[in-house]
């Protein structure tokens, strides 16, 4: 059974993250209104805030403050055989946020 609060829609599109000391161009593996799965293979820790930017269309940018719930790999999970990345909740959307929702918007469109 799937607990979450909103519609997530599958993309692989890149965006820059920033956490504490460190830049990574990753990519986004799906999206929803109330967060992101970011590919990575050095996840950012637990709790650890970050910021998203990534372009929907060339002449927009979405802005987005995320913090990350969970991962789905590193050290204590090399183990497993999933999408090594990190699972984050929205916490704001700093810039974009009609940019955001129109994607969102084509994305239910599509399925």
């Amino acid at each position: 059974m799937d607990r979450r609060r909103f519609k997530r829609y599958y993309t692989l599109r890149p965006c820059w993250c920033e956490g504490e000391a460190v830049t990574m161009y990753i990519f986004i593996s799906n999206m929803s209104k109330g967060g992101f799965f970011l590919r990575t293979s050095n996840p950012l820790p637990i709790g650890r805030h970050a910021i998203l930017t990534f372009r929907p269309i060339p002449s927009s940018e979405v802005i987005a403050r995320v913090e990350v719930v969970w991962h789905s790999r590193g050290p204590l999970m090399e183990s497993r055989t999933t999408i090594s990345g990190m699972g984050t909740r929205l916490v704001d959307l700093m810039k974009g946020d009609s940019y955001f929702d129109l994607v969102l918007q084509q994305y239910a469109k599509t399925g």
